[in-house]
């Protein structure tokens, strides 16, 4: 019996002496001290014990009737000690799994949200209470993080009401709303906000990640009036006349009239053969402010069809009153430069069968002045072929 005693408590301080050696060398799933006491000082007590009842009963201080039961309970602790140890490993190690993608979300959030160099702004969906917004998303809306999470969404002085927007995107999950918004320095932001609603913890929260599109905006707008307008007079083109024209056309069918004027500048060739090119584009820019000044209303459209060739859509307006507009041009030209004239020809809106046919008209007129000598208007009459 000695001897199963022996083997017994040997075997305890075998368990005993792994739950340290475990400890030990799980150390790096130990996370803060906290922990390596409530795992470390209970394993290390259990191998003092075990190698204590070892040696009590190679000594025979314990009386032999008590010498089974105290093995077996060392023994049955001891076995305790390594399967709790591995167990509490385990789950530090589990947790410390947990606080590194824990810590990986963090960081991220860090970068994506709080560090992001596009203003992000949370706000409650029902009542537009601000919950959260970054750094970017102060510096745009200006003040203090404080005071803006005191606001909401909808207070950002913003110049359009953004309800509709909001409802679409509450429907569809997602949307964007273009705003515009005054600048600190006087100026108009314009804010093309991408918005995304989700549920977090029972509340309706709406992320919206916001885009200053003033510049894009600007070139947009730039890229827009150079496809319709002359590069070099800034006056509209022909693509801006077909669909002034067309217009004015439908007005004529019920009886609103209207004239084309289509104009070309007698020697202008002369004045390109003579001093170059950049005289007769400065000519060109002249005659076109000429033009624009000698029409009426903003109603009336001066259009450059390229060339030394230029149209104006003059609104209601009979063929009379259009030809002494015409008129006026002529010598307007006459007296400013001397040697250069024009030679128009007029076209009445109404009564032609198609756009078409008002062009060819005051077109025709137009050869027909400048065959003629040119600076003089000539007016295509009713009935004329």
């Amino acid at each position: 019996m000695h001897v199963l005693v022996l083997s017994v408590v040997g075997l305890a301080v075998a368990f005993s002496g792994t739950a340290v050696l475990q400890m030990l060398l799980g150390r790096r799933a130990v996370r803060n001290p906290t922990q390596w006491n409530a795992v470390f000082f209970p394993a290390g007590a259990f191998l003092v014990m075990s190698v204590v009842t070892f040696l009590d009963v190679t000594s025979e201080d314990v009386p032999p009737a008590g010498q089974t039961p105290l093995a077996i309970a060392t023994f049955l602790m001891a076995l305790g000690a390594v399967l709790g140890v591995r167990t509490l490993l385990r789950e530090m190690r589990e947790q410390a799994g947990r606080d590194d993608e824990l810590s990986a979300l963090r960081l991220r959030y860090e970068r994506l949200f709080k560090n992001n160099e596009m203003p992000i702004v949370v706000f409650d969906r029902r009542s537009l209470a601000m919950v959260d917004l970054n750094a970017s998303a102060v510096v745009l809306f200006g003040g203090t993080p404080a005071g803006l999470m005191s606001t909401t969404f909808d207070s950002l002085g913003f110049e359009q009401d953004i309800r509709a927007e909001l409802d679409a995107a509450e429907a569809e999950g997602r949307g964007h709303v273009e705003v515009r918004r005054p600048t600190r320095g006087g100026g108009i932001c314009d804010l093309l906000i991408h918005l995304s609603v989700g549920e977090v913890d029972g509340e309706r929260l709406v992320y919206g990640i916001c885009e200053d599109v003033t510049e894009r905006n600007a070139a947009r707008s730039e890229l827009a009036h150079l496809a319709d307008h002359d590069a070099l007079t800034g006056l509209p083109n022909r693509r801006v006349l077909d669909v002034v024209l067309e217009h004015a056309f439908a007005r004529g069918l019920r009886d609103v009239p209207g004239a084309l004027l289509f104009i070309d500048v007698d020697e202008f060739k002369s004045v390109n053969d003579r001093q170059g090119h950049q005289a007769g584009d400065a000519v060109l820019v002249s005659i076109a402010r000429l033009l624009e000044s000698g029409v009426r209303a903003p109603g009336d459209t001066v259009v450059r069809l390229g060339g030394d060739e230029f149209a104006i859509l003059l609104e209601a307006i009979d063929l009379a009153e259009a030809t002494v507009i015409a008129e006026r041009l002529v010598v307007s030209v006459r007296e400013h430069f001397g040697d250069l004239g024009l030679s128009i020809g007029v076209a009445s809106v109404r009564g032609a069968a198609d756009t078409l046919e008002v062009i060819r008209r005051a077109d025709e007129c137009m050869y027909e002045a400048k065959a003629s000598g040119g600076g003089r208007v000539i007016v295509a009459r009713p009935g004329r072929a």
